[in-house]
This record gives structure tokens, C-alpha cells and sequence, in this order.
């Protein structure tokens, strides 16, 4: 093609076995420089019947192929939707839209188009639509999990509640096992509404393969799972099921998918494990939990990479200190996380250049301002709760 040989281009083409959608346009593509108008019309129909499964159009002959396919049919809405993919990887977001936008009106069943059509306008334009776009391609593509896990993102984004996001996905549960993003997502809504015995039963039953960008997102519901399992069976006078629960979280099943980081924090595992032996009347071995449970750093730090870990222990640190009496260490805690999060509450929140394992499977952004801003909130808040304030 490029040294002019059309007839010779088209015929190698038409040899390719392989079934893509670009192998036809090209070969339209070819065939209408070689002046064959009929056979490139007949060509580039081919391709707008093919599956858009696995086509990704990222080179600038292909995005001539594509416009020119357009120009050729009468209605091409496949041809526009792969033009968009290529616009939407150059950063030409409003081009893409209009391609997309152009799709779905002349195929409205095209559900890829539609879930494209939801990230453009979240990330890029009109924020309105995002939701009503995925939820319709969910409504063509019941099956898709990868939209579902999509859908659930942007409602998390636009502040839909727990509950309802849960009945979203118990709706279908029968997709969750296929990815493991969207079963931990299901998991993380199962804790946040106290379902936690449910969410244990999962964690422990399923194997999961941790993703780069989402490090420590699974151990994480594993422990509050357990944690708040072993605070339920405290106030139900079960010190002994409240001991396992607590020690239990401070070691990773292997299905979980990744091992413990040395700086990941027990604080808290070792203070329900104090508050279970003194149920039990072990004021020796609960001593030995309490102590254990104040230990590590107690200056509260920023958290961006995965690897940070949040600053929310050293709460449970001055929990520690204040069932061994020390007031005095219990209020520095308090203190020292209260402080940080009034003092850092404005900050203006960016990555750094060198992150380390930011990317995540979340195609809607984030607000990462929206995020440090809960962050140092919340530590405001545990600071006041511990002061008593």
C-alpha cells in the first residue's frame, strides 16, 4: 500500500484467514485506490458485520482506512465507533464523542459505543450522561461483566449509596467470579453495610490474582471483615471467637493473592485481642496485646502509593495506651493525628512523577483532591473520638 501497489495489496489481504473487521476496511481501502469502487463498497460492508471483539484500530494509515470506509457506505456506525477508539488513544476526546456519538445513532444497540460514550463524557465532557450511557450498554450486554464492573465505578463516583450499588450487583451475582475486581468490589460493599460474615465467606472462598493498581485492596477487606467480626462477638460476650477473628487478620491466606508488606500494621488486630483476653480474664496475656498494640510510628504520614499505609492505627494505638493507664501517651496519639489532619486538610493533592503502582482498572477518574480530603477527615475525626471531643 504504501509503495502504490493496490492491486497487489488487495490481494494479499484478501489471503489474510484471519476474521477482522480492519483486515476488510483496509482491503475496501485498497480495492477503491485500485479503482475497483463495487468490490471496496462490498468489502468495507464485510467489516461493519464482523464482532468489534479485540479490534483496536491505533495507527494513523488506519485512521485513513476508517475515514475512508465512512465515506464510502451509507451508514458505517462499527467503522465510526473503531475511528473513536483511535481519536479517544490521540487525546482527541471531542472528535471521539462525535464519532461515537454517530454510532449509537445509527446502531443504538452498539453497547461498546455506549459504555465509550459514558467514560468520554465522565473524564471529558458532559458528566450528566455518564451514567445513563453505561447503564445502557449494561441493558444490551447483560452478560458483560467488565460493564458491570464499569458501571459500579462510576456510580461510586457519583455518590450512589451501598445499598443501592449492592442491588446492582447482587442482581448479577452470576458474573461476579469472572473478574477478580469486580467480586472484591462486591466484598467492599458487603463490610460497608455490615454484612461481614458474608464477606469473609467470599474472601476466604475464593482465589483471587492481585492486579497492579490494586495492591492491598483485597487484605484490606479481609481485615475490617474480621475486625468488625471480632468487635460483633466482643459485645455478644464471645471473647473466644473475638481472639480468633483479631488474629486471624494479622496473616494472609495464600488464595487472597499477595503476601503481607513488613509495614502493615496490627495496632488494631492486638487491641481487640487486649479487650478479648481481659473478657476471658487473662489480665497478663492482655497486657502483652495491649503493649504489642502500641508499637510502630506514631507520626501520622500522606498516603499515595499503596504501599503507604494509612495513618487511622495510631488510634487504635492510644486505645492501647488508654487501657494501660497511660493517659499521657493515649492523648499524644489523639493528638498527633488530629493535628495532621487539620494541618493538611488543604493541601493540594498530586501524584508524583515516579508513582509507584498508581494505575487501577478504574477508567472513570478520580478525584484525588475528593480523596486526601476524606483522608485527613477521617483523621481529624478519630483524633477528636479519642479526646473525647
Amino acid at each position: 500500500m504504501e509503495s502504490g501497489s493496490w492491486k497487489e495489496a488487495a490481494e494479499v489481504l484478501g489471503a489474510c484467514p484471519g476474521e477482522s473487521p480492519l483486515k476488510y476496511y483496509a482491503k475496501a481501502y485498497a480495492e477503491g485506490q485500485a479503482g475497483n469502487a463495487d468490490t471496496a463498497k462490498a468489502d468495507a460492508a464485510k467489516g461493519e458485520k464482523l464482532p468489534t471483539d479485540y479490534c483496536f484500530p491505533n495507527r494513523t494509515e488506519e485512521q485513513l482506512i476508517l475515514e475512508y470506509a465512512i465515506r464510502l457506505l451509507d451508514r458505517a456506525p462499527r467503522a465510526r465507533y473503531y475511528l473513536g477508539e483511535l481519536l479517544y488513544d490521540r487525546k482527541q476526546y471531542a472528535a471521539a464523542a462525535e464519532q461515537w456519538q454517530e454510532a449509537v445513532r445509527l446502531e443504538p444497540s452498539l453497547a461498546p459505543a455506549h459504555r465509550n460514550l459514558s467514560i468520554a463524557n465522565w473524564n471529558h465532557g458532559d458528566r450528566k450522561t455518564a451514567e445513563k450511557e453505561i447503564a445502557e450498554a449494561c441493558r444490551l450486554e447483560p452478560g458483560n461483566s467488565r460493564f458491570l464492573l464499569e458501571q459500579d465505578q462510576l456510580l461510586k463516583r457519583t455518590g450512589r449509596t451501598a445499598e443501592e450499588r449492592l442491588a446492582i450487583l447482587e442482581a448479577r451475582k452470576d458474573l461476579l467470579p469472572e473478574r477478580y475486581a469486580l467480586m472484591l468490589a462486591y466484598i467492599s460493599l458487603l463490610n460497608a453495610v455490615g454484612r461481614h460474615r458474608e464477606a469473609l465467606e467470599l474472601l476466604e472462598g475464593y482465589t483471587f490474582h492481585v492486579w497492579e493498581g490494586g495492591e492491598g485492596k483485597v487484605a484490606a477487606e479481609y481485615r475490617t471483615a474480621l475486625w468488625a467480626l471480632a468487635e460483633e462477638a466482643l459485645e455478644a460476650g464471645k471473647p473466644e471467637q473475638a481472639l480468633d477473628c483479631a488474629m486471624r487478620s494479622t496473616v494472609y491466606p495464600d488464595n487472597l493473592g499477595e503476601g503481607k508488606l513488613d509495614d502493615v500494621p496490627d495496632n488494631r488486630a492486638y487491641f481487640l485481642a487486649g479487650k478479648a483476653y481481659r473478657m476471658m480474664g487473662e489480665k497478663e496475656k492482655a497486657g502483652t496485646a495491649f503493649r504489642e498494640a502500641t508499637r510502630g510510628k506514631r507520626a501520622p504520614e500522606i498516603v499515595r502509593y499503596y504501599n503507604d499505609q494509612p495513618s487511622d492505627y495510631i488510634y487504635w494505638q492510644g486505645l492501647a495506651f488508654r487501657e494501660l493507664g497511660d493517659e499521657a501517651n493515649a492523648e499524644a496519639c489523639f493528638r498527633a493525628i488530629l493535628d495532621f489532619g487539620e494541618a493538611h486538610l488543604q493541601d493540594k493533592a498530586e501524584y508524583d512523577f515516579f508513582a509507584v503502582s498508581m494505575p487501577e482498572l478504574e477508567v472513570y477518574q478520580d478525584d484525588i483532591q475528593q480523596r486526601s480530603d476524606a483522608y485527613c477527615r477521617e483523621l481529624v475525626r478519630l483524633g477528636k473520638a479519642g479526646l473525647h471531643e
